[in-house]
């Protein structure tokens, strides 16, 4: 008879008790459990910035509670893959591993009680204001659990997250509104200034945050998440702007004190700005007017500038561009050629040939009042605001202008094109209250009252989307 030695016999105890702790484990894929989740953070994005708009942080938690063998079967998982649809300018692993992805989820092995977080991005404005996008963020994942089942499994699961375009209204003192798909009317006014003064110029991040930036004579700040940042302009020597725009460069904007443009990209929350040298005399209030090839125009004045050389590496100087005109500039805009709209009582005009040589035209049908804003939609129309209750489109290049809108209940300070509405539509503050030029666009403006209660004057009205979980 064999003798059952004492090593045999605990190593025979050992796998029956093994058996019996997981006999609905063995051979068995579905009772293997995994307690994986996913949360999310919006306004986090990849590179360490925070509150903004465009972008969202998604964790994948594998068992938050942790592995403990008694109460959790959870099990390391693998191979991880990243899949978003429902709004194609929204970026994951999916599209640029590299950079959403930068802990590496996608080839790590998530252990229980551990997390790796990636990210998703809104890359550039793609829907009409009022828009909330759904977008299912999906992920798959390998259960490693082979030690205890016929071989590692398939897991999956997903969330819901939502683009929303929202319409940003904004007054001289820093009050801001905001219009979207979850507003009766319009939301409640918040203050969007970090330091207290006439709020002077806006313009909002569409190439990397979504985050809106505001300027008074004194001090440049940012705006995203419903969080207003500290000053962005220490130790820069900027200090205020009178002029800002974004482009895929950054941040541009010309000092409200010597008028020189400056250049600044966010990196994790922080502006390092660059000195452009140039112009070298305070620039126009909000003057100034981009073209499809990197040009830049502004106004000092009665005169315009092509300030396209700040874009430059070697040249930054501001050339004087065409005569001067007969009244100071309160507008500019670009459409195939220059559209100047003047502070005094003849209107538009529009640009006859290039460089210091170049004359000016009146616009047809728009030779009087003075100008209170204009804007260039997508579709190359040039919409303009006059300071007598009407609103103008001008075809790109044309000399002509048509009245789309006229008899309004007051003149608009500020409006903005929504250039993704099935037809391109405008939205416009008009006796404090909110208009649109309704269903049928501004190439068929029927204003429509959408909202009321909007104090101040009106500053300037910004189109912008954001990420949110509901």
């Amino acid at each position: 008879m064999k003798v059952l030695t004492l090593k045999k016999y605990f190593a025979l105890i050992g796998s029956l008790f093994l058996v019996a702790c997981n006999s609905g484990l063995l051979g068995s894929s579905s009772a293997t459990q995994d307690s994986i989740s996913l949360t999310t953070t919006a306004g986090n994005c990849p590179d360490g910035m925070t509150n903004a708009p465009y972008c969202m942080a998604i964790t994948i938690n594998n068992n938050a509670g942790g592995q403990n063998y008694i109460n959790s079967t959870n099990y390391p998982i693998s191979s991880i893959s990243v899949a978003t649809n429902g709004a194609n300018n929204v970026i994951s692993p999916m599209n640029n591993a590299i950079t959403m992805d930068p802990n590496r989820c996608t080839s790590a092995t998530i252990q229980p009680g551990s997390n790796c977080t990636f990210y998703v991005e809104i890359t550039s404005e793609a829907y009409k204001v009022s828009t909330h996008q759904p977008i299912n963020v999906a992920i798959n994942y390998t259960v490693n659990d082979s030690l205890f089942v016929n071989g590692d499994h398939k897991g999956s699961n997903n969330l819901t997250i939502y683009e929303n375009t929202n319409l940003y209204i904004l007054n001289n003192t820093g009050y801001l509104w905001t219009y979207n798909y979850d507003n009766q009317g319009i939301s409640t006014p918040v203050l969007a200034e970090s330091v207290a003064g006439t709020v002077l110029s806006s313009t909002i991040d569409t190439a990397k945050t979504g985050k809106l930036i505001l300027s008074n004579s004194s001090n440049i700040w940012s705006y995203g998440l419903g969080n207003v940042s500290s000053s962005i302009t220490s130790s820069s020597g900027i200090v205020g702007a009178r002029v800002m725009f974004v482009n895929s460069s950054g941040l541009y904007a010309s000092s409200a004190v010597t008028g020189t443009f400056y250049n600044a990209v966010e990196s994790y929350g922080s502006f390092a700005w660059t000195n452009k040298s140039t112009p070298s005399s305070v620039l126009n209030l909000n003057a100034c007017a981009l073209t499809p090839a990197t040009g830049l125009y502004v106004a000092q004045g009665n005169q315009t500038l092509n300030c396209s050389g700040i874009f430059s590496s070697t040249t930054t100087t501001c050339a004087t561009e065409a005569i001067a005109l007969p009244s100071n500039i309160n507008a500019l805009a670009y459409s195939g050629i220059l559209y100047a709209g003047t502070s005094g009582s003849s209107g538009v005009y529009y640009e006859s040939g290039t460089g210091t040589a170049a004359t000016w035209n009146q616009v047809a049908n728009l030779t009087s009042g003075a100008i209170n804003m204009m804007k260039t939609a997508n579709n190359g129309y040039v919409i303009v605001a006059d300071d007598a209750n009407n609103l103008w489109s001008i075809a790109s290049g044309s000399p002509s202008a048509t009245n789309v809108a006229s008899g309004l209940p007051a003149s608009v300070n500020a409006f903005a094109i929504d250039n993704f509405a099935s037809v391109p539509n405008v939205y416009f503050v008009a006796n404090n209250n909110l208009w649109s030029c309704g269903s049928g666009g501004f190439m068929s403006c029927t204003p429509t009252l959408l909202a009321t209660g909007i104090s101040g004057t009106a500053l300037n009205l910004l189109i912008g989307s954001s990420l949110s979980a509901n």
